[in-house]
């Protein structure tokens, strides 16, 4: 079981994409990952283990298992939701919305 959900997991990498930086005129969508200068970070959407609720969060990019380093809305859980954005408003917040 160890071993099929790393397969699971280094399948699944290439379908994400990235950018380097959230704008309040580019925000970052699920599926996309926001990576630090070196790549080591990553920040994005993601579900726990048999959840289909979303979170955003940091966590070591650089390592096959996903070790969280921080997570953004732990006490406000998301739905699964293909318009969900994290973004910038025009104060400079983050923000999780819908397009």
């Amino acid at each position: 079981m160890f071993l099929l959900q790393h397969l699971l997991l280094i399948l699944m990498l290439p379908l994400s994409s990235s950018i380097d930086t959230l704008t309040p005129d580019q925000p970052l969508r699920d599926g996309e990952l926001l990576l630090s200068k070196e790549s080591r970070f990553a920040l994005g959407f993601f579900s726990p283990q048999n959840s289909t609720l979303r979170y955003v969060g940091v966590w070591y990019n650089t390592i096959p298992e996903q070790n969280l380093v921080w997570v953004l809305n732990r006490d406000h859980l998301l739905i699964c939701d293909p318009n969900l954005v994290l973004g910038l408003c025009s104060t400079r917040r983050l923000v999780i919305r819908l397009l």
